[in-house]
């Protein structure tokens, strides 16, 4: 049987380890998606590595239309629900053309002019809205980035419309 001064270290590591996992909701920011996006890098000739826009999504804040770009190679638009997703298998074939896939979306709180723009995981990318509400906070992902840490999403206060919706072709930019 372990001593009580064991058993009470134990009790305190557990609960100093779920203390530093939990947050208390001061790093939340609660406002409507503005745009999110999709970019794949390639290299170059230099060596360098150079970005391609894969999709954009942006609109819904001060009115109800949206801007769409997008390669339908690799994303998926629901002209009807006005909404983009990405795959398992888009972002497998993603992976396989390009370098590395970068998803983002940027989320502007009330009253702002902007709000932060950060890097999600695929299944956060898909959930959130373009013109609907999020909870997000920021963290640091294995790579270092910084990435949006999906909380809660709300509907869209209105019906958005797509004021320009534009097909575009990027799988020469990864040859």
């Amino acid at each position: 049987m372990p001593s009580r001064r064991s058993y009470l270290t134990g009790l305190a590591t557990a609960g100093v380890v779920g203390f530093a996992g939990c947050s208390d909701g001061s790093d939340r920011v609660t406002g409507t998606v503005f745009r999110k996006s999709v970019h794949a890098a390639h290299s170059t000739q230099q060596e360098d590595t150079d970005w391609t826009l894969i999709a954009f999504m942006a609109g819904g804040v001060h009115d109800q239309t949206v801007l769409i770009k997008y390669d339908p190679t690799y994303l998926t638009v629901d002209t009807d629900a006005v909404e983009m997703t990405l795959t398992d298998e888009q972002q497998k074939l993603l992976e396989r053309d390009f370098g590395g896939v970068e998803l983002s979306f940027a989320v502007v709180p009330e009253g702002a002019d902007g709000g932060p723009v950060r890097q999600a995981r695929r299944p956060a990318f898909n959930e959130v809205r373009v013109g609907g509400e999020a909870t997000v906070s920021a963290f640091t992902g294995d790579d270092g980035a910084r990435y949006h840490r999906l909380h809660e999403t709300g509907p869209r206060p209105a019906e958005l419309s797509i004021s320009q919706l534009t097909r575009i072709r990027t799988d020469e930019a990864s040859q």
